[in-house]
């Protein structure tokens, strides 16, 4: 279709060397204070200039003024209409909250962008917004996935259906990648629980078996703890082998600063884009 080719002369123009991988998050307003944070963190923490490197969808005509605004590559919000009319039911639910059923109906529309640049060779990183990076990620996950057609993260949680963490994947080019992920965005439309038990489900299935995957090792990223004490020993027991901070559950903002990675407010020095934010 005519708006397919403009979004692939997009990508093209945005992202004109495929060897570099492609980070593709979706935000609403509701978590548009997490994404801002972990770009932010790129910066403080000296490993790139995210607006380099990100493709977003943005779920609502706020988040992408703003975003747009800040320098960012945000796909057209007129997606979200061409979803609505063939895919997925965009209710307002998807602009206000940031878990719960419309977390898991984002991720639907992530797969979607990802299955997308996939499919025109770009290795692509997948990510939720609640993510610190910590150093920059691509050098470990290129040479992880030689051999593999998707990394991820541990799910650490029975009712998973599996291993993977869908709120952190890398996806490398290839046919049998493009396979996996046109089978999950075609379930996706379908679903009637969460994302991550249906890639697992997905996974698990006789017919994907020549899929390669693998689980990043424990020493690559650290789970935040929900107390105070859990955290500082988190961080005290090193990151030198550490590339990025995940915060799941609740309290995230809070989190983030005992662990000394918010960068939103002081006392972090304004970046580039931190001195730029004017969210409210």
């Amino acid at each position: 279709s005519n708006r397919e080719e403009s979004r692939r002369a997009r990508l093209r123009k945005w992202f004109p060397h495929k060897e570099i991988p492609i980070i593709i998050v979706s935000v609403n307003y509701a978590q548009l204070y997490l994404f801002l944070n972990w770009a932010c963190s790129c910066e403080g923490n000296s490993i790139f200039d995210p607006r380099a490197y990100t493709w977003i969808i943005a779920m609502d005509s706020k988040t992408f003024s703003v975003l747009d605004r800040m320098g960012f590559h945000v796909e057209s919000i007129e997606w979200l209409e061409e979803l609505k009319e063939n895919k997925i039911d965009m209710e307002g639910q998807y602009h206000y909250r940031q878990m719960g059923s419309s977390h898991r109906n984002i991720n639907t529309v992530t797969t979607m962008a990802v299955n997308f640049a996939v499919s025109l060779d770009y290795p692509v990183l997948q990510m939720d917004v609640d993510i610190v990076f910590l150093k920059n990620p691509f050098p470990y996950l290129k040479r992880a996935a030689k051999r593999r057609h998707v990394l991820g993260m541990i799910a650490p949680r029975n009712d998973d259906a599996g291993f993977m963490n869908t709120g952190l994947m890398y996806f490398r080019p290839s046919k049998i990648t493009e396979i996996l992920l046109q089978s999950f965005e075609n379930l996706s439309a379908l679903k009637t629980f969460g994302d991550q038990e249906l890639f697992n489900i997905l996974l698990r299935h006789h017919n994907m078996r020549q899929v390669s995957q693998r689980i990043l090792p424990k020493e690559t990223f650290i789970k935040l703890g929900m107390g105070e004490k859990d955290i500082r020993n988190q961080i005290h027991n090193g990151t030198e082998n550490v590339f990025l901070l995940h915060v799941p559950s609740a309290y995230k903002a809070s989190r983030l600063m005992i662990a000394n990675q918010w960068y939103l407010t002081p006392p972090h020095k304004s970046t580039e884009i931190c001195g730029g934010v004017r969210y409210h």
